[in-house]
């Protein structure tokens, strides 16, 4: 596999396994890279390419040791982190926005959209856990890819 990240069908098995009252609270992150089609149509897929393998190792570098990393689509990420609480979920994402800000692929700066939610009791189910961080993490990109999309057309335009 490209990323070498787990893919969507472990990633469930995964989040069924971690679906017990001993993981609570468990935080479910998704993440979006921002940009991608644009890149790929601008700098080809090989670029496209790259941007999602440097994405990949800095989700993991941040996550892994605390939970599972998963690509489940194209430019989609998931993470699973059990005994993780919202507040702690948000400051590793802040780490890993900040982290993957200073990376770039050619001239193109990584940018990831991210949503969070966390379940933590088993009244909640892992589908209304799932939908609410991909819906906070769909808000987050409506307002971030088009920054991400206007910086990449300032660095062709400057040579960066």
């Amino acid at each position: 596999q490209l990323t070498g990240l787990y893919n969507r069908r472990y990633y469930i098995e995964e989040l069924t396994r971690a679906d017990v009252q001993s993981n609570l609270p468990l935080s479910l992150i998704m993440a979006d890279v921002n940009g991608l089609k644009y890149a790929n149509d601008v700098f080809g897929h090989m670029v496209g390419d790259e941007i999602l393998i440097a994405t990949a190792k800095e989700l993991e570098a941040t996550f892994n040791a605390k939970g599972i990393v998963s690509r489940i689509g194209g430019d989609e990420f998931v993470v699973i982190l059990p005994k993780t609480d919202q507040m702690i979920a948000e400051e590793l994402i802040n780490r890993v926005k900040q982290s993957l800000l200073s990376k770039k692929v050619g001239s193109i700066r990584l940018s990831v959209s991210f949503g969070v939610a966390t379940k933590i009791d088993n009244t909640e189910s892992l589908e209304d856990i799932f939908k609410k961080s991909e819906e906070l993490m769909y808000q987050r990109k409506a307002i971030e890819s088009p920054i991400a999309r206007e910086r990449v057309i300032k660095e062709i335009m400057l040579g960066e």
